[in-house]
């Protein structure tokens, strides 16, 4: 049975009115829709909740926009005008009315938040904003959604200190410029850097201007950048900036055009790096704002990736039940875990009696603070230094150091919906040997070791499998090999349990298929699938050279 932690979305079909002039333009219609039927169709579909908003008031538009712009853009739509400011930002006679629309999605989201009906609030909205200056539109942005939502929040709710963390690929100028110079407002945008990006804006050296210096941190990334680079900032930059600033309230501006498979930015992120930052910005509500978050859509324009990421960020919010390809169904569980202040002897003492490499640190409630492992406690606690009685005063401080002092942080876990791939991916990519395993409220349930990850390809694959062996057949490179092998298969009723492809070999030789299949008579096998055409991927003396393959010829036997 899955469990599911409730997530409220406030979006309307009216969004789709928005014509900005075809298919080639980005930032269309077919973006809300790809994520309305991811979710639709996915985990969160039980749990979801589908929020009207309502067009913003005036006065909460005219906190971030001027008059003069608001007439100059109603004015542009109504005139029948392509577009407003710059051809990027092509309108429709109804743009103005859905730009309102968007950003009333935000105080919809604030109200349900602080009535209590939800904790965690996802706008999927267009246009976008946090491109949109007080009197400009640019970048597909025509109003300030994130702007205006935290404006609204202060008015309303007397929520004084607002954070807004902006993951868009691209650096949002529209909210710096409303914020740079107010000191309850806390900016952090970690975009691609400025001088290869759209909008050559958000160098590091922005910080602030007069009272509000200090409370932007513009976090530059080089071209290429990939999930690394946007944890370890998390970790380093952005945690302790939360931990000084102490916000009341946190908007997330969630851009998702910083994946691999965007052209929109040259950064490279993975689907699963937004299922870490939806674990990041709950665990960073929780601890500041009461577990309030509210997150409004910004950029993602490549539809399978932009729909796949948003489902990954949302569902971090859940508790998945049993899968073979999620990592909860091989993790070590109930996983070892200690507390900061513990010594470093007693952290060595209970690896050594659990034969474990790896320990999580976690705070009084379980939350993930930090790792320690084996090495960092041979490094911290050399045997040879215990040993030296000449030495004993520093084995005497060393035996009250605690694991607070020589913890890893963690730049790297795993969550209750990642799957065996996404520990593959972070394994290869990293060098660690474990790796946290996380609830949606950031406490550990599981440790992952590569030990695990083995034992679980090697069921996946059959490995050891009683009564069953393996065939390799060459890909002919043929319309529909795999249909026309199962279909081989099934006709000679021969069982098979496991089926794979690999990647074309870099020499140019072909794909391998390989089969799992349950029985003994593998000549049988060989033989069906011989007079179907393919050619079995065998050691050179036990495949027969096919006679009619001029390029397949084997020599002559020699007979003395």
């Amino acid at each position: 049975m899955t469990r599911f932690r409730p997530i409220c979305m406030v979006t309307d079909p009216r969004y789709l009115k928005h014509d900005t002039g075809g298919v080639a333009h980005p930032e269309s219609p077919a973006r809300l829709r790809a994520i309305a039927e991811k979710l639709k169709n996915g985990p969160l579909a039980a749990v979801l909740s589908v929020v009207a908003p309502r067009r913003a008031e005036r006065g909460w538009i005219t906190a971030c926009h001027s008059e003069d712009y608001l007439f100059r853009l109603e004015e542009a739509a109504l005139s029948g005008r392509a577009f407003v400011d710059h051809p990027d930002n092509q309108i429709c006679f109804d743009s103005f009315d859905i730009a309102q629309l968007a950003a009333g999605a935000g105080p919809v989201g604030i109200d349900r938040l602080e009535d209590g009906h939800d904790k965690l609030v996802f706008c999927s909205v267009r246009p976008p904003g946090h491109h949109a200056e007080p009197a400009l539109a640019l970048g597909f942005c025509l109003l300030n959604n994130v702007g205006i939502a935290a404006r609204y929040w202060q008015s309303r709710y007397g929520r004084k200190k607002i954070a807004i963390i902006d993951w868009d690929a691209h650096h949002g100028n529209g909210i710096q410029t409303l914020f740079e110079e107010d000191p309850d407002i806390l900016y952090i945008s970690i975009h691609e850097h400025p001088t290869f990006s759209f909008p050559g804006t958000g160098y590091a050296e922005e910080c602030g201007i007069g009272r509000g210096a200090g409370t932007l941190l513009n976090i530059p990334l080089p071209p290429g950048a990939d999930d690394e680079l946007v944890l370890r900032a998390m970790t380093h930059q952005i945690m302790p900036a939360m931990d000084r600033f102490q916000p009341e309230a946190l908007i997330v501006a969630a851009g998702f055009d910083g994946h691999a498979l965007d052209d929109m930015s040259g950064l490279s992120y993975s689907t699963a790096l937004y299922g870490q930052l939806g674990i990041h910005m709950a665990a960073m509500a929780r601890k500041h704002c009461q577990g309030r978050l509210l997150s409004i859509l910004e950029g993602g324009y490549h539809l399978e990736a932009l729909a796949a990421s948003v489902e990954q960020y949302c569902c971090p919010t859940v508790t998945q039940g049993r899968n073979i390809m999620y990592v909860t169904s091989h993790m070590t569980t109930p996983a070892l875990t200690i507390p900061p202040g513990t010594l470093l002897a007693e952290a060595r003492q209970l690896l050594q009696e659990h034969h474990f490499r790896h320990l999580p640190v976690v705070d009084d409630e379980g939350h993930l603070m930090g790792m320690v492992t084996d090495r960092d406690l041979r490094s911290a606690l050399p045997s040879s230094v215990l040993a030296d009685e000449e030495d004993s005063k520093r084995a005497t401080q060393l035996g009250e150091t605690t694991v607070r002092e020589i913890m890893s942080h963690p730049h790297y876990f795993l969550t209750s919906i990642s799957t065996l791939d996404d520990a593959l991916y972070l394994f290869d990519k990293t060098n660690v040997g474990a790796l946290p395993v996380i609830a949606s409220d950031n406490r550990v349930t599981g440790i992952l070791a590569i030990k695990n990850l083995l034992s679980a390809y090697k069921k996946l694959f059959g490995l050891g499998e009683r009564g069953s062996a393996l065939v390799a057949v060459e890909d002919d490179s043929k319309p529909k090999p795999l249909t026309r092998l199962v279909r081989v298969l099934e006709n000679h009723e021969i069982r098979f349990t496991r089926l794979i492809r690999t990647d074309q070999e870099a020499d140019g030789r072909p794909r391998t298929i390989y089969l799992r299949v349950h029985t003994f008579n593998m000549t049988a096998v060989h033989q069906a699938l011989r007079e179907a055409g393919f050619r079995l991927a065998l050691p050179t003396h036990k495949n027969p050279p096919d006679p009619t393959d001029p390029t397949d010829a084997s020599p002559a036997p020699h007979h003395s």
